[in-house]
Formats: C-alpha cells, sequence, structure tokens
C-alpha cells in the first residue's frame, strides 16, 4: 500500500508499506520490529530518521497468533470508541506493545498472566497514565518488565520469578471474574494501559 509520509521538516515522500505480515514466514520482518528498524526512513532532505506507525494487521502462524496494530497517535481515539478495528484480531496501540507482544509469544507466556504481573508493578510503581511497564525478556528463571516514565530518560527494570509467574497463571480463573482484570482482559485490547490504576496505599 502507498502512504505519504511527512517529515517534520516539511519534506513529504510516498513509500511502500506493508498493510499485512506474517512474520512466522517473514523472520526479516519479526527481526525489525524487535530492533525497532521497522518501516523506518532517511528523510531525503534533512536525513532524519522518520519511524511513521500505520495499521497493521500481525499474524504468527506458529503461535496463531492474529494481531492488528493501531498507531500511537490514534489511542485515545480507539479508547473512546471513534476509531474502528476489525472483528477477530487482539489489538496492541503502538509499536512498543507490538514489540512486547511478539516477545511474550516467543517466550510462550500466558499473555493475561503478564499483564497481572505489569498492573502490580504499575500499583507499586503510580498511575498509568504516566508510567508504562512492558515485558523485556526472559532472564533465567525471571521475567524482567522495563518500566518507563519514573524519571525522564531512566528505565526501571523489574525482574519476577517464575513461581509468582505460575501463581498468576493459577488465579485466571478467579480474576476473570473480577475487576479490574474483568475489564483488563476484555477483548479486543487487553492491556493495563486502558486502566486508570490508583497506585497501591502505603498507610
Amino acid at each position: 500500500m502507498t502512504r505519504r509520509i511527512v517529515c517534520h521538516c516539511e519534506h513529504g515522500f510516498d513509500a511502500q508499506l506493508p498493510d499485512e505480515i506474517d512474520i512466522s514466514e517473514d523472520s526479516a520482518g519479526r527481526a525489525s520490529i524487535l530492533d525497532g528498524s521497522f518501516l523506518s526512513f532517511d528523510c531525503e532532505r534533512c536525513g532524519d530518521t522518520l519511524r511513521p506507525e500505520f495499521d497493521l494487521l500481525l499474524r504468527d502462524k506458529d503461535s496463531d497468533a492474529v494481531i492488528y496494530l493501531v498507531p500511537e497517535v490514534d489511542r485515545d481515539r480507539f479508547l473512546f470508541g471513534s476509531y474502528s478495528v476489525p472483528e477477530g484480531p487482539t489489538v496492541v496501540v503502538g509499536f512498543a506493545e507490538l514489540r512486547e507482544r511478539i516477545r511474550v509469544l516467543e517466550a510462550d507466556w500466558e499473555t493475561q498472566a503478564v499483564e497481572v504481573l505489569k498492573y502490580q508493578i504499575l500499583r507499586r510503581a503510580g498511575s498509568a497514565s504516566d508510567i508504562k511497564v512492558y515485558f523485556d525478556r526472559s532472564v533465567g528463571d525471571q521475567l524482567e518488565f522495563h518500566v518507563h516514565g519514573l524519571r525522564n530518560g531512566e528505565i526501571g527494570v523489574v525482574r519476577i520469578s517464575q513461581s509468582a509467574y505460575q501463581s498468576a497463571v493459577g488465579d485466571l480463573e478467579r480474576l476473570r471474574s473480577t475487576e479490574p482484570y474483568k475489564t483488563l482482559f476484555e477483548l479486543p485490547y487487553p492491556s493495563i494501559h486502558k486502566l486508570e490504576i490508583e497506585p497501591e496505599s502505603h498507610d
């Protein structure tokens, strides 16, 4: 699909961009999403690297996952119901969430259990409006999460044991019928980043 891309220097150009990708067959596409180079372009006028986000349908036949990417700039429109998405795929918003979902799939973790752990981290850290938590990788028998927004330019690192993860997995059936988890798990966008989270009280 041809898309018009306009740099901040006001130089515009047309680029051929995919509207669908199967990462089980496109290893280069998978790698470029994970390393942040996917859909990156150098402006011919000023030389800046542009990383535009457009709607993208992603398939992974290895895990049977079908994911629809909503651009980060359209987050509020999507959350308030004025941005339409196709029925069926689960939704992620922005490339950071897309990268995280691929990493969760690669590690073979249960997505809902990962969101439970992220919710617990966020409650300890602060509100979801200014702090974001993403699963990053597995380190031995631990899950490593990166916390963005605690301080300018700094990323916090939190590691959670596999036993805590297994506890979250075992508790999913109960959590699915209780708030805020019922809302958190609601399709098509099962994510803590749609919740207003109150920090834990330390009284």
